[in-house]
C-alpha cells in the first residue's frame, strides 16, 4: 500500500469475537505518517468485546506495513468514543527505526 497525504486508511481485521473495521485520515509529514482521527468499530452492527492482545496483531501489521514505506514514526490520534474512559484523546508516537549504533 502507498501512503498519500489526504488519502484515508482503511483496514478490516478479523478477530475471534467478531471482524473490526479501522479507519483514519492519512497525514505524510516528511518521514511521519500520522493516521488521524482513528476509528475502531465491529462490522455491523452491535458490540464486540476484543482484546488488547487482538488489536496488538494489527498494530504489529501496520507499523511494519508502514516502515516499509520508508516512514520513521507513526502518529496516531483520535477520540475514544466506548469501552473504558470514554473522551480520552489518543496522541501515540511510534518511532518505526532505530537509531544504529
Amino acid at each position: 500500500m502507498n501512503f498519500v497525504d489526504g488519502d484515508l486508511y482503511e483496514r478490516t481485521i478479523e478477530t475471534p469475537a467478531g471482524r473490526i473495521d479501522i479507519i483514519a485520515e492519512t497525514f505524510v509529514h516528511g518521514r511521519q505518517l500520522e493516521l488521524r482521527d482513528i476509528a475502531v468499530y465491529p462490522s455491523g452492527a452491535g458490540r464486540l468485546a476484543v482484546s488488547p492482545s487482538e488489536l496488538l496483531t494489527w498494530a504489529r501489521f501496520a507499523v511494519a506495513e508502514i516502515a516499509e514505506q520508508g516512514f520513521e514514526e507513526l502518529r496516531v490520534t483520535g477520540t475514544r468514543l466506548s469501552g473504558a474512559r470514554p473522551g480520552r484523546r489518543v496522541d501515540l508516537v511510534i518511532r518505526l527505526r532505530r537509531e544504529q549504533p
